[in-house]
């Protein structure tokens, strides 16, 4: 093809790929699933209400549709049920729930022996109440997996969902903070998936998430993206 401008010719080549292989071939690994829900005084106000920026500051949704005056506690239950929903009886699922303290309800175990009925009724009856102690809820998360660490890698992955409505600051970037313990979880085969409730985090905490192996962050401000993104 000749350039309009200098005139001389230039030569393109064009690649194409194909593997060969189809969508139907693929699978995804068995879960090694542990979801750290925030559960604080906070989770329980809507939506619509307000949320935070990534600079921290208080933002007003105004939005009055169903979207979004349903609590962010309630949303967060209800989108928890439905993945139930959708794991096989061969993956592993765990909850930690946390507000000043962690609390373990449910450990790691095969959903094959879990009765889904009963579980999914015990979500739906948790109330949001108290502070937010992040660094306990990622903490108990963590020690879930104690007995799942030598998982063959090419067919569990071990992941911690992490939901909260809060802005951490600073200080989880370090070795004990969330971000710190997210860092040295992925070193042992633990990736982790932040989901921000209502908020957006700071450019700071973000680039801390993403720039650790298998590690990625989201942010949600309607009760459909949040169903959508679990």
């Amino acid at each position: 093809s000749k350039d309009p401008f200098s005139e001389k010719d230039e030569y393109y080549i064009s690649v194409g790929l194909n593997s060969g292989m189809k969508e139907s071939d693929f699978e995804r690994k068995k879960l090694n699933l542990v979801v750290v829900l925030d559960v604080s005084g906070s989770m329980g106000s809507a939506f619509n209400q307000y949320h935070y920026d990534q600079y921290g500051n208080q933002m007003s949704s105004g939005n009055i549709n169903d979207d979004y005056t349903k609590s962010k506690m309630k949303v967060a239950t209800e989108s928890l049920v439905g993945l139930i929903d959708n794991l096989n009886d061969d993956d592993k699922l765990g909850v930690v729930l946390f507000s000043n303290s962690a609390h373990l309800s449910k450990p790691l175990e095969s959903m094959e022996i879990t009765d889904k009925e009963q579980l999914q009724k015990n979500i739906l009856e948790i109330y949001a109440s108290g502070g937010t102690n992040m660094a306990s809820g990622i903490q108990m998360g963590t020690s879930l997996f104690d007995e799942d660490l030598d998982s063959n890698q090419f067919e569990y992955e071990n992941r911690i969902i992490f939901l909260t409505d809060a802005m951490p600051n600073t200080g989880e970037i370090r070795e004990n903070g969330l971000f710190g313990m997210i860092k040295s979880n992925a070193e042992k085969n633990i990736y982790t998936t932040v989901i921000g409730i209502g908020v957006d985090f700071n450019t700071e905490l973000i680039e801390e998430i993403t720039k650790v192996s298998g590690a990625n962050y989201y942010s949600v401000h309607s009760s459909s993206s949040f169903e959508k993104r679990m």
